[in-house]
Order: structure tokens, then sequence, then C-alpha cells
């Protein structure tokens, strides 16, 4: 959790390293938001681990209107990073309510991590942009998506359904950015 390890690419060569340290062949990579990005960045840089994908509410091109509004924000928090900051991060993302008890896990857990890899991350992802390369994703893909999401919108997982080559797109009614914590039960 350092700084200088949080780019996409690095990342996405500790994951490949992690799965082939485990003796796993190829893998199910499931992603989420920012982690569905690096989802596809490890299928493009190293195929030969992943044998699908599920993204969620993900993107191909990180660059939209509430990412530029979530940059600067980002950008100007220094330690010790608000629980305000990270509760609100986590309740944008949602339609539909989750439990107060898992919303404050996620917030507690995520106070942990330093003001430093927080933007050293969120900067990797804002910057980077492999849109032109989805065509050499190969692996079947799910994208979920809710109804509701307006961090990555219907458009924006329609135009990410349109680059994937075998890319099955699903709408969920009444869910935002985290259909899988809003609806576990989909």
């Amino acid at each position: 959790n350092t700084p200088e390890r949080m780019t996409m690419n690095t990342l996405a060569g500790d994951v490949a390293t992690f799965i082939r340290e485990q003796g796993l062949r190829r893998v199910t990579l499931v992603g989420h938001g920012v982690g569905g990005y690096l989802a596809q960045r490890i299928a493009l840089k190293f195929p030969d681990v992943v044998s699908r994908l599920v993204l969620i509410s993900s993107t191909g091109k990180p660059q939209n209107d509430k990412s530029c509004v979530f940059d600067p924000l980002f950008r100007s928090i220094h330690d010790p990073v608000p629980p305000a900051f990270v509760r609100a991060f986590y309740e944008n993302q949602l339609h539909t309510p989750v439990p107060e008890a898992f919303l404050e896990g996620l917030v507690s857990e995520s106070l942990k991590t330093p003001a430093s890899v927080w933007q050293a991350a969120w900067i990797s992802f804002f910057q980077a942009n492999h849109e032109a390369h989805l065509s050499r994703i190969w692996q079947p893909t799910l994208l979920m998506c809710g109804d509701q999401d307006d961090s990555f919108s219907a458009s924006d997982q329609a135009h990410l359904a349109c680059h994937l080559p075998k890319a099955t797109l699903t709408r969920h009614v009444n869910s935002g950015h985290a259909v899988h914590w809003e609806h576990p039960q989909q």
C-alpha cells in the first residue's frame, strides 16, 4: 500500500503474479468500478491468467462528468482521511440503502488506507484510458450495471459492451453504482 505501487499497470502485474504464485491456471476476475477497470487491464496485459470477467459498473474510459467532479476531491485529501469523505464516497454510489453495519464496515476498513494511496490509485485510474484496446479482450465478459448508476451511465455501459467482443450486458432495476451491495441476491 505505497503510493508508488498504486498504478494500474503495477496493480495488474501484482494480481497476475498472485494468481500464478497460487498455482491457479486461469481465473474469473470480478471487479467493481475501478476494480473492474483493473480487471480489464489484467485481461489486456496478462490474458493467460484470465478465463472470464465480471465487470460491475465499470468503464473503458474513466474520464466522464462524474469522475471529473471526484478528481479534485481525491487530489486534495490528506491524512487522516476524513471519515465523512469516505462515507460520502460510498453513499454516492448507492441508489438503494444498504445495512448501516455494512456501510460502517466499508468506511472503517477504508480509513486504514493512507490518503497518499487513495490519491495515487485514483490518479492512475483517472489518467488511464485503454478504450482503444478493449477489442483485444477475448474472454467472455458479464457486465452488470444498475439502471440508476450515475457514476457510469447506461450509455457508458452500452459503449463498453459494444467494444468487448464477448460481452453480455445486464441492467439491474433500482440499483446504483454498487449493484452487488444493493441487491446481492440478484
